[in-house]
C-alpha cells in the first residue's frame, strides 16, 4: 500500500499551445477543466482553475497546492511538460494529467506526472484523488495510468460515464471577465463564447476524427433541465454560446425536446448560439426552424473534402450533391453554415485544396478552416501511417501545420496552401 497523502488544495491548469491554433482569436476555457474543478469543489476541495488564455497561472498558489490536475491538447503538451518540470523542482505535490494529449500519449505523459487519465475524467477524478489520500492502490481504476514498481502501467479503459449532468461552475475560473462579448473584442480583440454541453460522445467513425476514440465511440444525453439551468446560469456572462456536443442533433425527439424548452425560456431572445451538426440536419426542415427560433444561429459541419472519394476514405458517410444541398437548406432556414475541412488526405493536391477555397466562397460559409491531418497512436484504421509523420515538436501539433508527408504533393507545398488558403 502507498503512503497517505493529504489533499485539500487543488489547482487545475490549462496552459496555450505555443502558436496559435484556432481558438486563439477567443474567450473560451474548454468544457472539461472547469467540469472537473465544479466536481471537486462541491466535494469540499479547496479549487482553484487557471486557464492561461483568461489570466496568468498564480504560481505562488499553485506551489503551495496539494495536487495539481493538468488538461492540455497536444499542441500545448510541450509548454505544459515545462511548466511541470519546474513545479517539480519546488513541490511535491500530486501531479495528474488529462485531457486529449494525456489520453492520445499516455505514456509520454506519464514521464512527467504521477497518474495519467485516460478519456473522461468527471466520472474519475474523485475515486483518484481518495485512493491517493487513503493510500490504496489504484490498479483498478478504469482509464487510468500510473507506475507499478516503476514500471508504466495502464489500466483498461473501462465503460464511458452515462452520468455527465455535473455543473460548469465559470465562476471558479481564476480571472473569468463577466463582459460582455462587444467590450471584450473592443479592449482585447478576442471574442467571448460560452460554451455548454446538452450530449456528449460521436457514435459515427470517421477514421481521421479523434473524438470517437476519447468518448468510446458513445453518444450519451445530458438531463434536459440540467441544461436550461446551465444555460440561464451563465447569461450573466455573455450572449455568445457554443454547445461543445460533437453532434447537438442526432436523437430528433429529444432535441425538440431542448429547443421547445429553450423557446419556452425565451433564452433565443437573450442569446445567440453555435452547434454542431453532421448535413443529415438538413433533411428536417421542422427542426431547423426549431433552431432558429430557439437562438441558434451557426451550424458547424464537417464537410471534410469535396471529393467524393476522400469522403469515402475517410468513412465520413456523405458526399458533395448532398453536402450542397444541406447548405441551402440550411442558409434558407435563416441560420448560416460554417464548414471545416481537412487538408492532406491521400488524393489532395495543391489544386483540389484551393478548389475547396472557391467552394467555400462560392456557397456562402460564413466562415471555414482546414485541419491538418496527423497520427492518432495505437490506431490502425489512422488516414496517416506512422511512418509519414514529421513531429519534430508537439509545438506544431495544433492542426495548422504540416505533420506528415502527403501522398500527392511535397509537404512545404501543403504548408504553402494551408497559409494561402486562410
Amino acid at each position: 500500500m502507498k503512503s497517505k497523502r493529504p489533499i485539500q488544495r487543488v489547482a487545475c491548469v490549462q496552459l496555450e499551445a505555443r502558436f496559435p491554433d484556432f481558438c486563439s482569436r477567443v474567450i473560451m476555457p474548454r468544457y472539461g477543466l472547469p467540469v472537473i474543478g465544479s466536481i471537486l469543489e462541491q466535494a469540499g476541495y479547496d479549487v482553484r482553475v487557471f486557464i492561461e488564455h483568461i489570466a496568468p497561472p498564480d504560481w505562488g498558489w499553485i506551489e503551495q497546492a496539494d495536487a495539481v490536475l493538468f488538461s492540455a491538447l497536444t499542441g500545448a503538451a510541450t509548454r505544459t511538460y515545462e511548466f511541470i518540470d519546474r513545479l517539480r523542482a519546488v513541490s511535491d505535490a500530486v501531479l495528474i494529467m488529462g485531457g486529449e494529449h494525456a489520453s492520445s500519449f499516455a505514456d509520454d505523459a506519464l514521464e512527467r506526472v504521477d497518474y495519467v487519465v485516460r478519456r473522461e475524467g468527471d466520472a474519475l477524478i474523485l475515486d483518484l484523488l481518495r485512493h491517493i489520500e487513503s493510500g490504496r492502490p489504484v490498479d483498478y481504476l478504469a482509464g487510468v495510468s500510473h507506475r507499478i514498481q516503476g514500471q508504466k502501467a495502464h489500466n483498461p479503459a473501462g465503460t464511458a460515464p452515462t452520468g455527465i449532468d455535473a455543473v460548469h461552475d465559470l465562476s471558479i475560473i481564476q480571472g473569468y471577465p463577466k463582459e460582455d462579448g462587444w467590450r471584450l473584442l473592443l479592449k482585447q480583440r478576442k471574442v467571448k463564447i460560452i460554451c455548454v454541453q446538452s450530449t456528449r460522445g460521436c457514435p459515427f467513425d470517421c477514421s481521421f476524427c479523434v473524438s470517437p476514440r476519447l468518448f468510446d465511440y458513445s453518444y450519451r444525453y445530458r438531463d434536459i433541465e440540467a441544461v436550461i439551468d446551465d444555460i440561464l446560469r451563465k447569461l450573466p456572462y455573455g450572449r455568445e454560446f457554443l454547445f461543445v456536443d460533437n453532434l447537438l442533433a442526432i436523437n430528433k425527439r429529444r432535441t425538440r425536446l431542448l429547443l421547445d424548452r429553450m423557446i419556452e425560456e425565451g433564452i433565443g431572445e437573450r442569446a445567440v448560439f453555435t452547434c454542431f451538426c453532421r448535413v443529415e440536419i438538413a433533411r428536417q426542415p421542422e427542426l431547423l426552424a426549431k433552431m432558429h427560433r430557439a437562438g441558434i444561429r451557426t451550424i458547424c459541419i464537417g464537410l471534410e473534402s469535396i471529393q467524393d472519394t476522400t469522403l469515402a476514405s475517410i468513412d465520413k458517410r456523405q458526399n458533395l450533391d448532398g453536402m450542397v444541398a444541406a447548405i441551402s437548406a440550411i442558409q434558407e432556414s435563416g441560420i448560416q453554415v460554417s464548414g471545416s475541412f481537412i487538408a492532406g488526405a491521400e488524393r489532395d493536391t495543391r489544386r483540389s485544396l484551393l478548389d475547396t477555397v472557391d467552394f467555400a466562397i462560392d456557397q456562402g460559409l460564413t466562415s471555414f478552416y482546414f485541419i491538418s491531418l496527423w497520427y492518432y497512436p495505437g490506431d490502425p484504421r489512422c488516414p496517416i501511417p506512422l511512418e509519414r509523420q514529421i513531429i519534430p515538436s508537439f509545438d506544431y501539433c495544433t492542426g495548422n501545420f504540416v505533420t506528415h508527408f502527403p501522398a500527392r504533393m511535397r509537404p512545404s507545398t501543403l504548408q504553402r496552401t494551408l497559409v494561402d488558403a486562410q
